[in-house]
């Protein structure tokens, strides 16, 4: 689940603010 990815997604959302919108959108961590 995307639990798993927490810190994978913190590190996105810190270099590619806009990852936020994607994972909210998608369901699942994908870069810009």
């Amino acid at each position: 689940g995307l639990h798993l990815h927490l810190s994978e997604i913190e590190e996105l959302c810190t270099e590619f603010p806009s990852t936020t919108v994607i994972i909210d959108h998608m369901g699942f961590c994908k870069p810009p």
